[in-house]
């Protein structure tokens, strides 16, 4: 069934939390139109892509399903809330609460306490059901953000807080570059990959990308030329009991591999990272230009690379184009950028 849901996202970098829903979806063959929102994704899918995001998605915070969408102003939220058969969704001996959530500093002339009041007493006049604010049957959520306002019932929050769970100072091995696991999901979740599908990162440190894919459902495989993260990578992999994964000592300007469904990788580059006397250019530039015998036809691959690494310099020649490109502040001498290619 074909409905209306919208998300509520994490504010660390917008674009990668909308593009990570969409690609999710991509990957597994369902349609959607979107509107797009601050921090608000609003999707007409299958009924099933709403489970399947809060499952998979990293910047993701909360999935409902939609009721009603209107313009950022009191009266017409409540002409709109009027216009709403509540019998549909909750009966008399079910428990509600209503949270209303301001992104940002969006429609600061609409209260949203008096907006969860009004609005609970609607709900309670016209079914009789009671408010329950610790522990409802129903949650009814409303989000004010970019002059308008969502509202719907919340059906599930996402996996974040157990991604929490495999931050680098949770594992049994750790270095100080280690990508933090929300990104990590997100970039496996970029690359297209599918469960049961080989996924691929060639420059796999300590493991976070193969961790996430491996939770996912994925047949990882990675390689790394330092011994060191080849040990430790397997002794995380094992901790967090990912299975379907082998890791390789091997250098990747010389990979022994070839057809991956789709890959994902943060090659090492400045501070504690080891690139073994290689230039991080070098590293990449060659990584690239091996893409075309590593990835399938129409396979995704997600780079995570320092802004002033020239990608589309590198993949000259090759059948990859840059479909998407996200920058995240590291520090102040760094910005990443999160490169999605597409052949």
């Amino acid at each position: 069934m074909i409905k209306n849901h919208f998300y509520l996202l994490s504010g660390e970098t917008t674009t990668i939390a909308i593009a990570e829903c969409l690609a999710i979806l991509e990957s597994l063959n369902m349609d959607y139109k979107a509107e797009k929102y601050d921090q608000i994704l609003l999707l007409n899918a299958e009924e099933e892509s709403c489970q399947r995001i809060a499952e998979r998605a990293a910047m993701v915070h909360r999935c409902c399903i939609s009721l009603f969408k209107c313009e950022a102003d009191f009266n017409q939220i409540m002409t709109s809330l009027r216009d709403t058969d509540f019998q549909k969704h909750i009966s008399a001996r079910e428990t509600f609460a209503v949270r209303v959530k301001r992104i940002k500093n969006y429609s600061p002339e609409v209260s949203s306490l008096l907006l969860e009041k009004e609005i609970g007493a609607f709900i309670h006049r016209s079914v009789g059901a009671r408010a329950n604010l610790e522990n409802p049957d129903k949650l009814f959520y409303g989000v004010l953000t970019d002059g308008v306002f969502l509202f719907g019932i919340s059906v599930r929050e996402s996996e974040r807080k157990a991604l929490g769970l495999r931050k680098a100072k949770f594992r049994p091995f750790f270095i100080p570059s280690s990508m933090n696991p929300h990104l990590a999901r997100a970039m496996v979740n970029l690359s297209r990959a599918r469960p049961k599908e080989f996924f691929l990162d060639p420059f796999c440190g300590a493991g976070g990308l193969l961790i996430e894919a491996g939770l996912m459902g994925c047949k990882t495989i990675g390689s790394d030329v330092d011994k060191k993260m080849v040990r430790g990578a397997k002794r995380n992999l094992l901790h967090f009991n990912v299975v379907n994964w082998n890791i390789i000592l091997s250098d990747a300007k010389h990979l022994p591999f070839n057809r991956f469904d789709s890959i994902a990788t943060d090659p090492p580059y400045g501070g504690s990272a080891s690139t073994k006397g290689a230039r991080p250019e070098e590293l990449i530039e060659f990584f690239l230009q091996e893409l075309d015998e590593l990835s399938s036809p129409k396979g995704y691959v997600c780079l995570g690379t320092p802004l002033t690494i020239n990608v589309n310099e590198f993949i000259s020649g090759t059948s990859f184009r840059i479909v998407e490109k996200h920058l995240i502040p590291v520090h102040k001498s760094l910005t990443r950028q999160i490169i999605v290619l597409r052949k």
